[in-house]
Parts: structure tokens; C-alpha cells; sequence
């Protein structure tokens, strides 16, 4: 409705099947990224700014019922999202510590 394009017009432009947009439209299939480039394009939108509300979704749908552990996980990932490019951060049990409940971040590099 926003661009006056219909959903077979805008399933053509996505080069997808009007049924897929439907189920896009109404939340059944999800959106991958490069659909929400395309569509923002086509709207004449911020392509930066659809997808950090994109990317926000995406959170929000995987840490949707672990709500009291969001803000240590957007901490860890803040703290370390540069090694993110060569690494995984992951936690791992030291030997030096007694207690198998105490955890360390260690890299695992790609």
C-alpha cells in the first residue's frame, strides 16, 4: 500500500511467488536480508534503518524467551563483536577453578 504496488507486483519485483509474499506480508515466512534490501529499495527507504529494525527482529525472536538473560548476551556480544570476524566467543571450564559452575570466555578462531 505504501508504494501503490500491488502483491503480485511486488512479488514480481522480488522475484518471488505472490503466494511466498503473501506469507512474508502477513508474518507467516520469514524475511531474509537480502528481501528487506530489496524491499526498502524499492520503497525508496533507509536501507541501514530497515534493516537495524530487521536485525532487531531477529533478536528479538531468538532471545524471546530467555528475556532475563538479553542484556548479559547483547553485553558479551558489545564487549566482543570485532572478534566475532576471526572468532567465536565461547565459554568453556578452566581446570584452575574448583567450582564447575565458574566459566572463562575463551576465542575458538574460525
Amino acid at each position: 500500500m505504501y508504494a501503490c504496488l500491488t502483491q503480485d507486483e511486488m512479488a514480481d519485483l522480488l522475484n518471488i511467488s505472490k503466494a511466498k509474499y503473501s506469507r512474508m506480508e502477513n508474518g507467516v515466512a520469514k524475511i531474509g536480508r537480502h528481501e528487506v534490501i530489496k524491499i526498502a529499495k524499492i520503497l525508496k527507504l533507509d536501507v541501514n534503518q530497515i534493516l537495524t529494525y530487521w536485525m532487531a527482529d531477529q533478536i528479538h525472536e531468538l532471545v524471546r524467551h530467555d528475556k532475563e538473560l538479553v542484556k548479559d548476551a547483547l553485553k558479551v556480544l558489545e564487549e566482543h563483536i570485532d572478534d566475532y570476524d576471526t572468532c567465536v566467543i565461547m565459554p568453556y571450564k578452566s581446570d584452575s577453578y574448583s567450582s564447575n559452575s565458574e566459566r572463562v570466555m575463551h576465542k575458538v578462531y574460525k
